[in-house]
């Protein structure tokens, strides 16, 4: 079931060697230990349900919890539970509901406060208090479902393994992209501005360091918690770092500062 998954893992991580996808500082692209079936018995009997097929074989068959988008996912015993064994309703549920404001209704998005959320388990923190949810009971169960910290509910009909597919394409994509131009003559800036053209990212200067295995100096760019942002003082490190590659792989390439950047 989650092959092509794994296989798509390993091929981010061999482009991301310094782990700079959002997330990947944390969980590295490994997984903890698989469960037990028994563990997992355990569990879904606290939850007082079954857990969805693509997530049950990800907990027994890959591990419990690990790699996975934004924070990766979260082991079995820390979802969080949205009162999972009484059914999801479904959207609709919440559109025809008389308290619902008929200015919230917008497609498959809605503002619903959490304390009426049933059938639901968070599955992967997106920060900020954002959730990915999967349905854990009802018709529609092993779907995904997003809400947020200002309880605003998006319904979908993707599946968790549809979440990682997204995931690792479009991060491939980008890495992909950029490992490309390397090999070009074009300078550290003119990289960055291409990305941010063609995918609206800004982070070019960590991926290119993270292609090349350049590993950042804690004293310029802090570790953990305490991360220091300061483009006056690493901008320079970025272009170095970027220079030795292009001498070391004796690629083509133009120094910023002689093109007036």
């Amino acid at each position: 079931m989650w092959e092509k998954i794994l296989t798509k893992i390993d091929e981010l991580h061999s482009l991301d060697k310094q782990n700079q996808v959002f997330g990947a500082a944390l969980h590295k692209y490994k997984c903890n230990p698989r469960l037990s079936p028994v563990d997992l018995q355990i569990i879904e009997n606290r939850l007082g349900v079954t857990l969805p097929t693509q997530l049950r074989s990800f907990y027994l068959e890959i591990g419990n919890g690990g790699v996975g988008p934004h924070y990766g996912l979260s082991p079995a015993e820390n979802v969080t539970n949205y009162r999972a064994a009484i059914d999801y309703p479904g959207i609709d549920a919440f559109k025809t509901d008389v308290k619902t404001d008929p200015e919230n209704l917008n497609g498959n998005c809605i503002e619903v406060d959490h304390d009426e959320l049933t059938g639901l388990i968070a599955v992967i923190q997106e920060g900020c208090g954002h959730e990915i949810c999967l349905i854990a009971s009802g018709p529609k169960a092993g779907n995904i479902v997003t809400i947020s910290c200002d309880d605003l509910l998006y319904e979908s009909e993707i599946t968790l393994i549809d979440v990682y597919q997204h995931w690792l394409d479009s991060e491939i994509e980008v890495f992909q992209f950029v490992k490309e131009l390397l090999g070009s003559e074009m300078t550290l800036t003119e990289i960055a501005d291409a990305v941010r053209e063609r995918f609206g990212r800004h982070d070019t200067r960590d991926i290119v360091v993270s292609i090349i295995d350049s590993k950042k100096p804690k004293a310029l760019f802090g570790s953990g918690n305490h991360r220091i942002y300061h483009g006056a003082t690493q901008l320079p490190w970025y272009e170095s770092e970027f220079q030795k590659y292009k001498r070391a792989q004796k690629l083509p390439g133009k120094s910023w500062w002689k093109l007036g950047n």
